[in-house]
């Protein structure tokens, strides 16, 4: 049984979901995008003035920058969504939303209070 005040299912669960979604895929594209830079940028160096290769890394290169740039895009345009909505998608940005501790039991003129020595809260 999850605590009291936490919302189990539904569009939570789905929201979750795609947020991770989003966050993997961002990863995987810089992820990628540097890789190849690493990898093609090291076959252009070893090509050894053989145009050819030359060329075929350049082509992958200038690709993978792109790719990079795409993903830094997507980042920007979720990061001002976000910001804007003020959504959790995961790119960090989302304001925190207060949550009762109390669960909206206290009356009008009293405050949710952590008893330390008690290790719970309670109106006062």
């Amino acid at each position: 049984m999850p605590p009291t005040g936490y919302q189990v299912g539904g569009v939570n669960v789905l929201v979750g979901l795609i947020v991770g979604i989003i966050q993997l895929l961002l990863v995987a594209a810089f992820l990628l995008a540097f890789i190849f830079l690493f990898l093609w940028g090291l076959k252009w160096i070893v090509s050894q003035g053989d145009k050819q290769a030359v060329a075929g890394a350049k082509g992958t290169i200038t690709y993978a920058i792109i790719g990079l740039v795409l993903a830094l895009l997507s980042f920007l345009i979720l990061w001002v969504f976000s910001a804007f909505f003020n959504i959790d998608l995961g790119v960090g940005i989302a304001k925190p939303v207060y949550t009762d501790p109390c669960n909206g039991q206290c009356k009008k003129g009293q405050t949710c209070v952590y008893l330390d020595s008690k290790g719970y809260y309670t109106c006062q």
